[in-house]
């Protein structure tokens, strides 16, 4: 019989292998267009995108944390403090 801890060894590398595959396949599928982001001071046109907007909307709430969000589409922006609050400590 195998030694315990070599095959508890073996099913965490497998289970951070199909975590990081899982992450991976995620990112790829439905992350939001990153090309629209870095146009979108170049282009005026890609106002209207809707990652664009949420964008924006995060980013002006990382300039000013706590105050109300112009774009009622996404008016929850302020509850969510995670990554504004990364955008001022950083």
């Amino acid at each position: 019989m195998p030694p315990v801890e070599a095959n508890s060894s073996r099913e965490i590398a497998l289970r951070w292998l199909l975590a990081l595959g899982a992450f991976a396949t995620l990112i790829f599928f439905f992350s939001p267009a990153w090309s629209a982001f870095h146009l979108w001071s170049r282009v005026p046109a890609l106002t209207g995108m809707i990652e664009v907007r949420r964008g924006a909307s995060v980013l002006e709430q990382v300039a000013h944390l706590g105050a109300a969000i112009s774009d009622p589409l996404h008016a929850a922006i302020p509850w969510r403090l995670l990554f504004p609050f990364a955008g001022r400590t950083t």
